[in-house]
């Protein structure tokens, strides 16, 4: 029986719970802190699915939301216990929906819980639930359950049509931070639960004990005319920004000003590597200096600039006699024109400098191993790895688990800081989808529903292999043209302009694709053709959330809109949903003439440094939707403006976010409303 209880902001649960006849499998995320969404994925032992026997037990999905109300001593009153509205099964066959109201009242030890719902919860429910002070990791609980058994799909062969509504449960538990069980008795049945805990609001999950140290400087600041007089100086910062992950280093100093220009292969977050390259900087620009300022890069377009405008607070800071509050002062975030910032080194210089014979200096090429993945890139930013990937399908027919397992080697070359060709070569070594046999029935162009055949086109197939080229018309203006095989199904040609406004809060974009099937082998194409284009707009709202909607011609030339709202946590976890509504008319089950089905889903993307021992700029994508629907599809497009901007623009230039990260301390980089 739920309670009104919401768990710490961010937390996202998983975990299996078996009380015959049901089996179910669940993930819940508190995505507020007056928010909980859950998925339920529930196995019916007994019961064979509606399509047959052949086709295993029956099987359901749904999601549920738990809204809190009012905080247990609201408006000052103690008395006040904590109300929550909940509903369930929201969507999809909606075959086991509940609405409730439930309040909740902590007094010593004890929590208690009273509440009643309508539809699958039956009348009142309630329930104790104690955590002795001595022994907060465990609880003991006793329930009335009110759940109407015998109105369940198809009760009678799930042995459930004699349960009455009504019953005493308890059970037993143990939670930690990161895992909890719970065994009990439901019905005078066993009953388990085992969850994992992943708190997303901590920063820091596994310490860095791999990453390299700031740097301290060994050796006295030079003046200016001892770096006019001597390039070592110049060098020197060029090979501990190397060292440091930094690519395409430009320096200039000038005027009392040290510009620096680079991009980053190694930090999740752009400010971090701001401070990073701020102490470089700081430990080798002349005495004389009056500021340093500092541009990230992307693709040789500028993000923002960071003026430093007093040395002696960002060396005091440093030095941790100053606050960051009193740097966050003396730091000015501006517009930065790419045309303005100082160019890198050209190919032979510093091909000469990084094979230089210096105790310090890194080899031009270098080797790191992590997470699996075996990479190599120089000190330009060319990069090859090789990594293992793997896709999971769900709920088909022909089998409610379905997946692939392989190797993928990807690349990166940099013609010039703007130009670039990525590619993708995957190998399969095991996969079950090719299992699925019947065909597909949409009655849309099959821009996706074929997949089955892709896989039974080859095993070893250049998946991707893409040149872009990239601009920077303007201070906050972007532009790209792309062109050459976009992903496993589609290739074409495409560009994209973008405008991010100077405070970040908000960004929009027009993009548009001339696009061509490719064939299941992968060797060439098929005759269908379309064009896609949008025009989107994105907003930063409170709690590190951004809200997207893009209105345009999708895949199946289906033409709508695709809403996205997702949030950051301060791990850098980001969790969100998308739901699409187009004109396609989808009347293949679960939709209908009456209400065609419409494309929607949720992803989560994790940086993998909460998992490492070091910063690492990776990140993990996860994502559960549909993979047998034509209507609402976008094609994927790896060079994204909007994708490589957010983390480093959206998401990091207002207020103190500005510098998030720019310590190792946990505090600076905590997400706030």
């Amino acid at each position: 029986m739920p309670d009104a209880r919401m768990e710490p902001d961010g937390l996202l649960r998983t975990g299996l719970n078996i009380g015959k006849p049901y089996q179910n499998a669940l993930v819940s995320v508190q995505a507020f802190p007056w928010l909980e969404i859950s998925g339920r994925y529930r196995r019916v032992d007994g019961v064979s699915t509606d399509l047959g026997p052949q086709y295993g037990a029956q099987k359901d999905k749904s999601i549920a939301l738990k809204v809190r109300l009012i905080s247990e001593g609201a408006l000052g009153q103690a008395w006040i216990p904590q109300i929550s509205y909940g509903r369930e099964d929201l969507f999809g066959t909606k075959i086991y929906p509940s609405e409730f109201l439930v309040a909740s009242k902590g007094i010593g030890d004890v929590d208690l819980t009273l509440g009643y719902g309508r539809q699958r919860i039956d009348g009142v429910f309630g329930g104790i639930r104690f955590r002795p002070s001595s022994l907060q990791r465990w609880y003991g609980l006793i329930e009335y359950d009110a759940t109407a058994y015998r109105s369940d799909y198809r009760s009678e062969e799930a042995g459930l049509a004699n349960r009455k509504t009504g019953h005493v449960n308890a059970a037993i538990g143990y939670q930690s931070d990161w895992w909890g069980i719970q065994v009990g008795s439901s019905y005078n049945k066993p009953s388990v639960l085992v969850q994992l805990r992943a708190p997303t609001n901590r920063r820091e999950w596994a310490p860095w004990v791999s990453e390299a140290p700031a740097y301290q400087p060994l050796n006295t600041r030079p003046t200016t005319a001892e770096w006019d007089a001597n390039p070592d100086w110049a060098q020197t910062l060029r090979i501990r920004m190397d060292r440091e992950g930094f690519r395409d280093v430009g320096l200039k100093y000038e005027q009392g000003v040290m510009r620096v220009a680079f991009s980053s292969t190694r930090h999740l977050l752009a400010s971090r590597a701001v401070a990073r390259a701020a102490r470089l900087a700081l430990a080798h620009t002349p005495l004389e200096a009056k500021a340093i300022e500092l541009t990230p890069m992307i693709n040789g377009m500028a993000t923002k600039t960071y003026a430093f405008n007093r040395l002696d607070v960002l060396s005091d800071f440093f030095a941790g006699t100053a606050t960051l509050a009193t740097l966050q002062q003396h730091t000015q975030l501006r517009p930065a024109d790419a045309t303005a910032q100082p160019a890198p080194l050209d190919d032979a210089t510093l091909e000469a400098l990084v094979y230089a014979q210096r105790e310090d200096i890194p080899v031009a090429t270098r080797v790191a191993a992590g997470a699996g993945t075996l990479a190599l890139d120089d000190a330009r930013g060319n990069t090859l790895g090789l990594s293992p990937y793997t896709r999971i399908f769900l709920n088909d027919p022909s089998g409610a688990f379905k997946y692939e397992l392989g190797l993928q080697l990807g690349g990166r070359y940099e013609f010039t800081r703007s130009t670039t060709l990525e590619g993708t070569l995957r190998g399969r070594i095991a996969e079950t989808v090719t299992d699925v046999k019947q065909p597909s029935n949409s009655l849309l162009p099959k821009v996706r529903t074929d997949i089955a055949e892709y896989f039974r086109g080859a095993n070893v197939k250049l998946d991707r292999l893409q040149l872009n080229q990239f601009w920077q018309p303007a201070a906050n203006w972007y532009a790209r043209a792309s062109g050459g095989l976009y992903e496993e199904m589609f290739g074409g040609a495409g560009a994209q302009v973008m405008y991010v406004a100077p405070s970040g809060r908000w960004a929009a974009d027009v993009m548009g694709d001339w696009l061509r099937q490719r064939d299941f082998k992968g060797t060439g194409f098929q005759a269908y053709k379309t064009t896609t284009g949008y025009a989107s707009l994105h907003m930063r709202l409170p709690y590190d959330m951004l809200a997207s909607v893009r209105a345009g011609r999708f895949l199946a030339k289906d033409e709508g809109a695709r809403f996205e709202l997702k949030r950051r946590f301060a791990s850098g976890i980001t969790m969100g949903v998308w739901y699409t509504h187009t004109n396609g008319r989808d009347i293949t089950a679960p939709g209908t003439p009456e209400k065609p089905y419409q494309d929607k889903g949720i992803f989560i993307s994790m940086p993998l440094n909460l998992l490492l021992t070091r910063d690492s700029a990776a990140v993990a994508t996860f994502s559960l939707a549909p993979w047998t629907r034509d209507v609402g599809q976008m094609v994927s497009q790896s060079a994204d403006l909007v994708g490589m901007f957010e983390r480093s623009m959206l998401y990091n230039l207002r207020g103190k976010e500005a510098l998030r990260g720019f310590t190792d301390a946990p505090a600076d980089t905590e997400a706030k409303p």
